[in-house]
């Protein structure tokens, strides 16, 4: 309902169904819709997928940058058989180079141009049921399965294993409206 309140203030209908540029825009408001529904959604939920017994794991989550409140989004693609130790690296290697990027370009926009050399250390830690931090060294497949939070930093995730994912939106190639 919100895509075609944003699509009817934009383009009139008489206009433009006729055309293709009504169904590019439709798409193009689609895509920037579902992305800001993403980022709002699920700042607190790490999704993971491993959908038909894969030999990969998809891990989703936005975290937010503390020293820029910027929140950034990452999609690790990891193997199933890989150790957790070694997937909690490549998270924190990937979330140190968002905050470096970022403080990068903050740096850039001050006037006096002194640096922020900060260089928070990042703590990741996963949670089961019990509030437990699971042993790293079980793979990846075992502990994101019984894992239910996710802790990095002071920020913590809930854990949504399979979870529901969204439904594909097929559009009619044309319109009728009758005024």
């Amino acid at each position: 309902m919100l895509l075609l309140a944003r699509l009817f203030n934009i383009h009139s209908i008489r206009h433009s169904s006729s055309t293709r540029d009504f169904f590019a825009n439709l798409k193009k408001l689609y895509r920037s819709t579902t992305s800001d529904l993403f980022m709002a959604s699920n700042h607190r939920t790490c999704f993971v997928f491993d959908k038909d017994e894969s030999t990969k794991i998809l891990i989703q989550m936005v975290y937010e940058i503390p020293s820029t409140k910027t929140r950034r989004k990452f999609n690790l693609l990891r193997s199933v058989d890989e150790s957790l130790s070694q997937t909690i690296r490549r998270l924190t290697a990937n979330i140190e180079q968002a905050a470096k990027k970022t403080n990068k370009r903050r740096d850039k926009k001050q006037i006096n141009g002194a640096s922020h050399a900060e260089q928070s250390v990042i703590i990741i830690q996963l949670l089961d049921s019990n509030n437990q931090p699971i042993d790293e060294s079980q793979t990846n497949k075992y502990a994101w399965l019984n894992c239910r939070k996710l802790l990095i930093n002071e920020q913590s995730y809930d854990v949504e294993y399979n979870a529901p994912g969204r439904t594909l939106f097929l559009f009619s190639k044309s319109i009728y409206v009758l005024f």
